[in-house]
């Protein structure tokens, strides 16, 4: 897994959490850092904020370009509530959008919508074939609408045109 928050604080608060339930963490403090760690380890997970140097809407692009990131599940967390700026964010290949502020219980949520979603991708093969994208995109679309239905007092996300990008 791979954090990319600009704050310290915050990085080792998610750090600490993460490790303790089990996942390996990195982090990094800018988009830079961020896209050079995900090319070198093509993480499972990204979460990101939006708001760390050389980040943004091009900083999600980028790691949803990345040929190790296609099927990355990319988690936006931010302190950027705009409604356009979380359309662009989904448009440019997040597969989540969360609104600092998160606690770690909605993120602990989050991140288990999505590992269910993808341990039911898991198919049996001894060559070592991954997964379809075309599955890989249908879970990403049930773990949002999953999502939608558990935290009703939280903005709708809607999925772009044509699912996830």
């Amino acid at each position: 897994m791979l954090v990319i928050e600009a704050h310290a604080d915050t990085r080792e608060l998610y750090d600490l959490w993460l490790t303790q339930r089990a996942f390996t963490v990195s982090a990094t403090a800018s988009g830079t850092a961020g896209l050079a760690a995900a090319r070198a380890q093509a993480p499972d997970v990204v979460i990101v904020e939006l708001m760390v140097p050389e980040g943004g809407v091009p900083l999600v692009r980028a790691l949803r370009e990345e040929t190790g990131c296609r099927d990355t599940i990319i988690i936006v967390l931010t302190t950027q509530a705009d409604t356009a700026l979380r359309e662009h964010a989904l448009e440019a290949g997040a597969d989540f959008y969360l609104v600092k502020p998160c606690g770690v219980i909605r993120l602990g949520e989050v991140l288990a919508i999505a590992s269910r979603h993808r341990s039911r991708l898991v198919v049996p093969d001894t060559a070592g074939a991954r997964p379809p994208r075309s599955r890989l995109r249908q879970a990403v679309r049930r773990a949002r609408a999953i999502r939608e239905r558990l935290t009703p007092d939280s903005p709708p996300t809607s999925v772009p045109p044509g699912g996830v990008h």
